[in-house]
């Protein structure tokens, strides 16, 4: 079994960077998924982990990387926790690094006719 997904969406505020030796970029991405009735969508929030990103793009999210465009591929990681008598979950996409694309004009697929050649 495999724990992997797809995420594309803007950042919706300034990534936050946490830790020293071990650097944590946290940020959440909106996306927007398409619905069988075309006059509604799914509006998703998801909050996101990226270990260890390179200094410059880590200095890009933090400072202007609201409204940025991301995507990435990562995996579900999912946290059991309590708060007194309650257990508690929660879940967040931790980033596979070299996974991520920025710009959505990057991101390109081929051209078919390219394809079948």
């Amino acid at each position: 079994m495999q724990n992997r997904c797809l995420i594309g969406g803007r950042l919706i505020e300034n990534a936050i960077a946490k830790g020293k030796n071990t650097r944590v970029l946290l940020f959440t991405v909106i996306t927007q998924q398409r619905t069988a009735d075309k006059d509604s969508d799914i509006i998703s929030m998801v909050p996101c982990a990226w270990f260890n990103p390179s200094a410059e793009l880590e200095d890009r999210l933090t400072k202007t990387g609201k409204g940025q465009f991301i995507m990435f591929e990562g995996r579900i990681n999912q946290s059991i926790y309590m708060v007194g008598q309650q257990s508690r979950c929660s879940c967040e996409v931790i980033v596979f690094p070299n996974s991520v694309v920025l710009d959505i004009n990057a991101f390109q697929l081929p051209d078919t006719k390219e394809a079948k050649r």
